[in-house]
């Protein structure tokens, strides 16, 4: 950027040199040639300003993975895309943010796992445990009951219902295999709608019930 700058600067005078004449005696109106002139240097001015803004703004909300593509992903859907404030027990962001997902029969779901870090595994001496969270809009007389039963059918989950205060009438259902119950291995699920017809869901096959809870409470 600062080699374009010099360039445009040395044209600039180059072109203010040469047509000196047109700024001295008396005023008056500008010929054809003078007015060309005049456009070509503010174009060649202001157009690597331009660049810069356009470009810094297209690298900070779209091509930039420190938000972990969020708001490339927010610009594919049309609902509110929910993240934590919070990551339970010392989790991270460790996907980006993908469109195009399933939640069993619903297919433009939104997907993003937490985990631990690497270093505070080997730290720590823990295994990963990560969670998942999905999410996609549905319609407002969705029947959450009736999509999970026929969801998970075929398998020994059982279902809870549970509080969730951003759920909309606080209602969610805890889905979970009572056989594992106390076991490394758990798989559970968490689902609900909020009050904008989002359907939410998050599931572990290893992190507690305390951290789901905690995470999808603090969605935002």
């Amino acid at each position: 950027m600062q080699v374009i700058n010099t360039i445009l600067t040395f044209l600039l005078i180059i072109l203010l040199i040469k047509n000196r004449k047109s700024f001295t005696g008396t005023s008056s109106p500008l010929v054809l040639k003078e007015k060309l002139i005049v456009i070509i240097v503010t174009l060649l001015t202001l157009f690597p300003a331009l660049i810069f803004i356009i470009t810094g703004n297209l690298f900070a909300h779209f091509i930039n993975p420190s938000d972990f593509w969020y708001k490339q992903a927010q610009s594919k859907v049309t609902h509110h895309l929910y993240r934590p404030s919070i990551i339970p027990g010392g989790r991270e962001i460790v996907t980006k943010y993908t469109t195009g997902e399933r939640i069993g029969s619903i297919s433009n779901a939104t997907k993003v796992a937490f985990d631990f870090p690497q270093n505070f595994l080997l730290k720590n001496a823990k295994k990963s445990s990560p969670i998942i969270l999905f999410q996609a809009p549905v319609e407002s007389n969705f029947n959450l009951k009736a999509f999970l039963e026929a969801l998970y059918s075929t398998t020994v989950m059982s279902t809870k219902e549970i509080p969730v205060a951003i759920a909309k009438d606080q209602k969610a259902y805890l889905l979970e295999d009572p056989s594992n119950e106390g076991q490394r291995f758990s798989p559970k699920f968490i689902f609900f709608i909020t009050p904008d017809n989002v359907l939410i869901h998050v599931g572990t096959a290893t992190a507690t019930q305390e951290d789901l809870l905690q995470l999808a409470e603090s969605l935002k």
